[in-house]
């Protein structure tokens, strides 16, 4: 079994309780041509009424071209370029299987919007007992976002992450140091234990150990999966717990719902209308002010031709 990369710890509760939750209305065309170029435009209306887009296009070369020659091998170059209705433009390159080795990856990336830069280069390396990432974001400005936007302060960052794994379990751990001030900005750990994909179990420490966070996915069959998120911030006492689950009706529909303690309740209707064409449905409400207002309702539809 392949470690993961402490990102992806507790992935499987995050794509239940998280994923398909759109409350706003949103557009995703994609398209790809013989030779392999994928191009997609994404439009989503944000809260204040504004649409925001982006139109991308992504691309391989092949070991023969500039990719090996700067890998020194048969890597695979990936190539990716957006332009932002906000004016901001972003590119990226990945190199995978970097000098031949397999489970090395090497990434380029950088967002251009007027003086809000940001220029990162990212390595990481999976293997069979350990998953180690190592990076430098030159500006210190954050990636971009649907919007193109990555205003936050200028400076220097470097960031690093380490987990050791055996049998399903997982132990690792991630901080970042800020150049400008000289001091660690960011560190969390994590254990994790995943059982072949059916269940999955994560306890971290984040925000500086300021927050305790507790997790848990299980496929039940293949239809139903559910999933759960305690967490606990220091600083507020504040204690939030989410429950949440998917079903699939058949083939091509399913449903999923979360609800935490603060009373927010999430609902979202999956429906593939054809081939490669999927609808998603969705709404938030707080179940304890029902008469007031701030309810939302999103629909997404994505089109890959």
């Amino acid at each position: 079994m392949v470690i993961k990369l402490f990102s992806k710890l507790g992935e499987n509760s995050k794509k239940i309780l998280n994923d398909d939750f759109v409350f706003q209305p949103k557009l995703t065309v994609k398209s790809t041509t013989q030779n392999g170029v994928t191009y997609s435009v994404n439009g989503v209306q944000t809260p204040n009424g504004n649409i925001e887009a982006d139109f991308g296009t992504k691309f391989k070369l092949e070991p023969a071209n500039l990719g090996s020659i700067i890998s020194g091998g048969a890597a695979t170059n990936t190539i990716s370029l957006k332009l932002f209705t906000t004016g901001a433009v972003s590119a990226e390159t990945v190199l995978d299987d970097v000098a031949n080795v397999s489970g090395l990856k090497a990434t380029l990336s950088g967002t251009v919007r007027d003086a809000s830069n940001f220029v990162a280069l990212t390595s990481e390396y999976v293997g069979h007992i350990l998953a180690i990432s190592a990076g430098v974001n030159v500006f210190g400005t954050t990636a971009a976002t649907s919007s193109g936007d990555t205003s936050s302060p200028s400076t220097a960052l470097f960031n690093g992450s380490l987990v050791l794994g055996a049998e399903g379990i997982y132990v690792g751990g991630e901080l970042e140091y800020n150049a400008s001030n000289a001091a660690i900005s960011k560190y969390n750990a994590a254990i994790s234990y995943c059982d072949k994909g059916e269940s999955e179990l994560l306890l971290a420490l984040t925000d500086k150990a300021q927050c305790i966070r507790a997790c848990y996915a299980h496929a039940i069959s293949k239809r139903l999966s559910v999933a759960a998120e305690i967490s606990y911030r220091r600083a507020t006492d504040a204690r939030l717990l989410t429950v949440g689950f998917k079903y699939g009706i058949d083939e091509l529909s399913s449903v999923k719902a979360k609800v935490d303690s603060a009373g927010e309740l999430c609902m979202a209707y999956i429906q593939e209308i054809r081939p490669r064409t999927t609808l998603v449905l969705a709404s938030r409400l707080n179940v304890n002010q029902l008469d007031k207002g701030g309810h939302r309702v999103g629909l997404s539809l994505t089109y890959d031709a």
